[in-house]
């Protein structure tokens, strides 16, 4: 998908039909008016996609100490071009933040795909809630998505 932004704009011009010094009142030199002021208004349409777009799941929501839980990214390439992207996993406990794993990724046009890994709770996990971070760059960060997940004794 892609949202669609359009902007306009107001813009004067002199149309002269002769080089000549102008003032602002558009009179020349010798005080005779010798222009034209044109009024138009000038639209483009700036797209700005968001695709490729990656999101992060985690289920259950709520795990305690030593459960496994279910981690999954959705990936959608809705575009007709292939990306290479740079994955980037982070999480944050009431304790730290830590990158998880960093690697990168091919798409190809129009690619959907969803990947479930397992993940342990640590048996000395922190007790609280977690926001798992996926960053995903091509280049420049193109998106984020988060999920939350909270660690019980």
């Amino acid at each position: 998908g892609s949202s669609t932004y359009t902007l306009s704009n107001v813009f004067f011009y002199l149309i002269s039909p002769r080089v000549g010094k102008y003032y602002p009142d558009l009179r020349s030199d010798d005080g005779n008016i010798k222009g034209l002021v044109v009024n138009f208004a000038v639209r483009f349409t700036v797209t700005v996609s968001t695709c490729p777009k990656i999101n992060v799941k985690v289920s259950p929501t709520t795990a305690s100490r030593s459960s496994t839980v279910s981690i999954a990214a959705i990936l959608d390439n809705c575009t007709t071009s292939s990306h290479t992207l740079t994955l980037q996993f982070v999480a944050t406990s009431p304790c730290s933040s830590k990158v998880m794993s960093t690697f990168p990724i091919t798409v190809v046009p129009g690619q959907k795909q969803s990947v479930s890994l397992p993940f342990k709770i640590p048996e000395d996990a922190c007790i609280g809630t977690y926001t798992l971070t996926l960053n995903y760059a091509g280049g420049a960060l193109l998106g984020t998505s988060t999920a939350i997940i909270t660690v019980t004794p």
